[in-house]
């Protein structure tokens, strides 16, 4: 009987942390997705435009899924409305800390190049 509850423990929890891990990965994935296509309604072209700016503007540092994951943090940040309901997954994606740190003179840049555009009126997170 022992050995039945330390097996059936020994498995189960590893496999609730999996699972738990592959779930948030999930949501982590559809929530850069609606960002995506909030913050590049141009598409994958002017995605890659941003991307390739940042990488340049980095000298190369950083992959580009760390400069993707910064850019729709920071900008998400900036342009979505937090406070109207709205989508659970991308809240909890755009409060998480951001995979990079940039140097002072780069985040300079960024600012001065990324987040003075206008904002576009009242875009909802909904």
């Amino acid at each position: 009987m022992n050995y039945a509850i330390i097996v059936f423990v020994s498995v189960l929890l590893p496999m609730c942390f999996l699972g738990k891990i592959l779930y948030d990965f999930i949501m982590e994935q559809k929530a850069i997705k609606k960002l995506c296509k909030v913050l590049f309604p141009e598409g994958e072209e002017q995605k890659q435009e941003v991307i390739a700016g940042m990488r340049e503007l980095t000298s190369n540092r950083f992959s580009k899924e760390d400069l993707l994951d910064y850019y729709l943090k920071i900008k998400g940040l900036q342009m979505l409305d937090l406070h109207t309901g709205g989508d659970a997954n991308v809240r909890s994606f755009l409060m998480q800390p951001t995979k990079i740190r940039l140097t002072y003179r780069e985040l300079v840049k960024f600012y001065e190049l990324y987040l003075n555009y206008p904002q576009v009126a009242g875009i909802p997170m909904t």
